[in-house]
């Protein structure tokens, strides 16, 4: 069994402990029943009713009823199965409205900037909504955002002592509010992309097998159609000129007509959970297991324009910027250490697969690599962002954080904002790699930021591990998320 670049959103110890938590008030009831047996005897006695089973019957009865009562207060304290949480409004808040209408690749773009229409970013933090799923408190957001026309659309996993699941939930960007939600079979890693009115998602994690792409109506969440696969699609598709592209493990690349969901072809033989870019008519993406290849396929037909034996695996996402491709290798996954960890980064020439450089780093990466304006973004599990040249992979600073990076950056013209595995988002400037400002999504501790954020209408918008979809804007700092 291959091991996982992602790994089980939801485990079974927490699943659990989730279950046990939902039980414990209908245990108490029954403890509480039990301990005042004393009580309720004498009172029995007052009601001259016989020892022996009537007795018995008697405080059985009224266990059982304590119970029961617990049980109404449990389910009459269940909420709705989302709730977006506001801050107050704050002076120096900015209010623009997000006019952009696609999101049709992995990070909005072949550059991988993850910018939605190019407006700044905010230059000072505070948490202006936060949504989160109250029907399951263990709903994990580490699927990253797609952003377009005024909402959001961001995949989860959830799960309980019984199954595992997920779903797709488009959310008003402006309020948080929950403007549908859509269940999946499989948990939800893939990030979803958005074009002609529709959103495309894929569904499973590394462990599942019959998964599927899912295509929905960006309006109603409405199923269009659904792309069964053999293997699992933690990969996030890219649609051009009317098809959609995506990674499905051990099932290889597949293309689809983006309207009708139909096979058009298939690249089989590679195991493929990054999600391809399209640029140039060619289709590229690398491969994590097996024949570890970076590929070009020729975006009309699937065949192998070129192909690049690479030596570790390819879990991130390449990017496209000014004729070249850029992708990186790891030679460990999330499942799996090495004692000398390490990977890769390539700059390729995109009609050839020429090489014309490379920089070792020294541990994993799976984050997009995010390139504009001369300059690479490379988000690494050593706990830095590095910022390259991109004519020449010169290193022009690394910024050391505290905690290892699996989300990618997301870029504006003078800042980078990056996300830590430690819940901790942070700003810096593009030029120097110096601080702006971080803000702690937790102050125990206990989120884990997978996702990569977004920018739409000077907000950035990120997922957590702990039930969270947050908004952030300018106003006055705040650590604490509502």
């Amino acid at each position: 069994m291959h091991l996982a670049i992602i790994p089980q959103l939801i485990g079974p110890l927490q699943a659990l402990w989730a279950a046990v938590a939902q039980l414990v008030p209908y245990i108490a009831g029954l403890v509480a029943g039990a301990l005042g047996l004393g009580v309720w005897r004498h009172r029995i006695k007052g009601l001259g009713l016989a020892r022996g089973r009537r007795r018995f019957a008697v405080l059985a009865a009224l266990c059982i009823a304590a119970g029961a009562v617990a049980m109404i207060v449990v389910s009459r304290r269940r909420a709705g199965p989302g709730r977006a949480t506001t801050a107050a409004p704050a002076a120096a808040q900015r209010t623009v409205t997000p006019q952009c209408g696609v999101w049709d690749v992995f990070r909005g773009n072949s550059g991988r900037t993850g910018n939605a229409d190019g407006l700044r970013g905010p230059r000072r933090a505070r948490i202006l909504w936060s949504y989160t799923d109250e029907d399951n408190a263990l709903t994990d957001f580490s699927s990253s955002p797609a952003v377009s026309g005024g909402r959001l659309f961001v995949g989860s996993a959830s799960a309980n002592v019984f199954r595992r699941d997920g779903a797709v939930r488009c959310l008003d960007i402006t309020t948080g509010a929950r403007l549908w939600h859509v269940p999946t079979e499989q948990q939800v890693f893939s990030s979803p992309c958005v074009a002609a009115g529709r959103v495309y998602v894929g569904e499973g994690l590394h462990q599942d097998a019959g998964s599927a792409l899912r295509c929905l109506d960006a309006r109603t969440g409405a199923v269009l159609w659904v792309f069964p696969t053999a293997s699992h699609v933690e990969s996030s598709p890219a649609v051009r000129d009317g098809r959609v592209y995506f990674g499905a493990g051990d099932d290889g690349l597949y293309c689809a007509d983006a309207k009708t969901g139909e096979k058009v072809w298939n690249v089989d033989g590679y195991h493929v959970d990054a999600g391809p870019v399209v640029a140039r008519g060619l289709v590229f993406v690398g491969s994590g297991y097996g024949t570890k290849s970076f590929l070009a396929v020729d975006a009309r037909d699937g065949r192998i324009a070129w192909k690049r034996t690479i030596p570790a695996s390819a879990w991130g996402h390449p990017a496209v910027h000014s004729n070249a491709v850029y992708f990186a290798v790891s030679n460990v996954s999330l499942n799996q250490r090495n004692a000398t960890p390490s990977g890769v980064v390539f700059r390729v020439d995109a009609d050839s697969g020429q090489e014309r450089w490379r920089v070792s780093l020294p541990d994993g990466i799976s984050a997009a690599i995010a390139v504009d304006s001369g300059q690479v973004f490379v988000a690494c599990w050593d706990r830095h962002l590095y910022c390259l040249a991109e004519t020449d992979g010169e290193l022009l600073w690394k910024t050391g954080l505290d905690a290892k990076l699996y989300g990618a950056p997301a870029l504006d013209d003078e800042c980078v904002f990056q996300v830590t595995m430690a819940g901790r988002i942070v700003c810096l400037d593009r030029a120097s790699g110096k601080t702006v400002w971080a803000l702690d999504v937790d102050e125990s501790g206990d989120t884990r930021i997978l996702a990569s954020p977004a920018l739409a209408g000077g907000r950035l918008y990120v997922g957590t591990s702990r039930n969270q979809v947050l908004c952030i804007g300018e106003g006055r700092a705040t650590a604490t998320s509502q």
